[in-house]
């Protein structure tokens, strides 16, 4: 099983939900990805969206509600 290097991982999740306009994303992981986020973000939606291709699936992420 791979392990995800957490600083790049945290690095690039900032850099996609940049700003806080945009708080859904779909998002192509890894199960070890998704797992962390699951973990890190537990009020978060994740949502697979397709099988895993090449070792990795599309996931809707939303990190925090539209209403909040």
């Amino acid at each position: 099983m791979a392990r995800i290097e957490i600083a790049n991982f945290e690095s690039t999740l900032s850099q996609v939900f940049h700003g806080g306009e945009r708080l859904c994303r779909e998002l192509r992981l890894t199960d070890e990805e998704a797992g962390y986020l699951r973990r890190a973000y537990p009020h978060a939606c994740i949502k697979p969206l397709s099988g895993p291709v090449g070792g990795k699936a599309w996931y809707q992420v939303q990190l925090a509600s539209a209403t909040a």
